[in-house]
C-alpha cells in the first residue's frame, strides 16, 4: 500500500500561505503574510527564514499577519474493489492580525479571504503531494477565543492510497 504525505502537509499549506502578499487593508496598507509555520516535520524550507526548516507554531501568536496550519485530521474510506483507500484530511489553518478594535480587525481580515482562496487554488494538489485539496471553510474568530482576532480556515485534502 503507497503510504501517505500527511506528515508534509501542515508545512507545504504554511508554503502555499506565504504566497499571500500584496493585500490592501481598508486604511490603504499593503500587507501579507509575515510568518508562517507548521508542524516542522514536512523537510522544506522556510522562505522568509532563509536557509532554516519551517518552525513548529509558537504556543500563542508572537506578531501580527503570521500564519499557522495545524495537525490535520483524517478519515479513510474504501474507494474501490481493489483495495484503494479515499483518505480525506481536514488541516485547521489561521491566520492572525493585529489586536485592536473588533471592526478594525474583522475589516482587515475579510481583506484575506480571497486572497487566501487564490493562493490555495493555484496549488491544487500541494505540490503534488495529494490528489486535491482546498479551503473548504472560512471564518474571523474573535479576540476573545483566541486572544488574536483570527481568520479560521479548514483545508481540506483528498488522497488516494493504492
Amino acid at each position: 500500500m503507497a503510504g501517505s504525505n500527511v506528515i508534509r502537509f501542515s508545512d507545504y499549506s504554511a508554503l502555499v500561505a506565504m504566497q499571500v502578499q500584496g493585500v490592501m487593508l481598508p486604511n490603504s496598507e499593503i500587507v501579507g503574510v509575515r510568518s508562517a509555520y507548521g508542524t516542522g516535520t514536512g523537510g522544506y524550507t522556510d522562505a522568509l527564514r532563509i536557509g532554516q526548516p519551517f518552525q513548529p507554531r509558537p504556543e500563542k501568536p508572537i506578531e501580527p499577519f503570521s500564519h499557522y496550519s495545524g495537525m490535520p485530521e483524517g478519515q479513510h474510506e474504501p474507494l474501490t474493489q481493489d483495495g484503494a483507500f479515499a483518505r480525506k484530511w481536514v488541516l485547521p489553518m489561521q491566520f492572525f492580525t493585529s489586536r485592536g478594535s473588533v471592526s478594525a480587525a474583522e475589516q482587515s481580515l475579510m481583506s484575506f479571504y480571497e486572497p487566501y482562496l487564490l493562493a490555495f487554488e493555484a496549488d491544487l494538489r500541494l505540490g503534488g503531494l495529494c490528489d486535491l485539496a482546498y479551503i473548504s471553510s472560512q471564518r474571523v474568530t474573535s479576540q476573545e477565543e483566541t486572544d488574536w482576532p483570527s481568520l479560521y480556515m479548514e483545508l481540506t485534502i483528498l488522497e488516494t492510497a493504492i
